[in-house]
């Protein structure tokens, strides 16, 4: 019996690809197959976020960063935690500062 969890995740879409390699290039962060389906990041112990089989993103942020994307309109609160820094994004939607706003945010010392 194979165990699922020493795979190394694939990314199948193309966005999905970009995540993962846009991920991977922040230091020591792994991809891990997610208990759910997807792909897990995690940095050490903590989650920073992962894919869902459906395409959709669940990604945590800093409550401020979080209220703001939601705000926008550019990412939903978790269905599961709402009042928590988890929000869920759905590719496509046409939100290309979603990128820009997480990516001026993201600690240099992770990078």
């Amino acid at each position: 019996m194979v165990n699922a969890r020493r795979q190394d995740p694939k990314p199948t879409s193309r966005n999905d690809k970009w995540v993962h390699r846009s991920i991977l290039t922040f230091g020591d962060v792994v991809a891990r197959p997610h208990r759910f389906g997807g792909i897990a990041y995690r940095l050490g112990s903590y989650e920073l976020g992962h894919t869902h089989l459906d395409g959709r993103y669940d990604i945590h942020l800093a409550r401020r960063l979080r209220d703001r994307l939601v705000r926008r309109g550019i990412a939903q609160p978790d269905v599961y935690a709402p009042k928590s820094g988890w929000v869920t994004v759905q590719p496509g939607l046409g939100h290309p500062a979603l990128a820009e706003d997480v990516d001026r945010r993201v600690p240099a010392a992770v990078r």
